[in-house]
């Protein structure tokens, strides 16, 4: 399960999608962090940009974060395996 928390003044209201049923929709982005920050967070949302704005390179704003509250063990064979030993080039073999 994830928690997380939207600061609504931080919303870019130009980016809020109308499907056409009345209902208006904000589409984000969930980035993960290498660490939890300095207040636990596990993450940072931003707010989705148009195709046009993503590759102008324009900067999505950061509308707030996420942290895990159990995070979900990794999958089966997702570590990575250590690296192969070399072989042992003691025996005489030329081949």
């Amino acid at each position: 399960m994830i928690s997380a928390s939207i600061s609504s003044h931080k919303i870019d209201k130009s980016l809020v999608v109308d499907k056409g049923d009345g209902k208006r929709y904000l589409n984000i982005v969930l980035f993960e962090n290498d660490k939890p920050d300095q207040y636990g967070n596990d993450g940072i949302i931003k707010q989705s940009l148009t195709k046009e704005q993503r590759a102008a390179g324009t900067q999505a704003p950061i509308v707030g974060n996420w942290k895990w509250m159990n995070k979900p063990a990794a999958p089966k064979g997702s570590t990575p395996k250590p690296a192969a030993s070399p072989a042992d080039d003691s025996d005489s073999c030329p081949f």
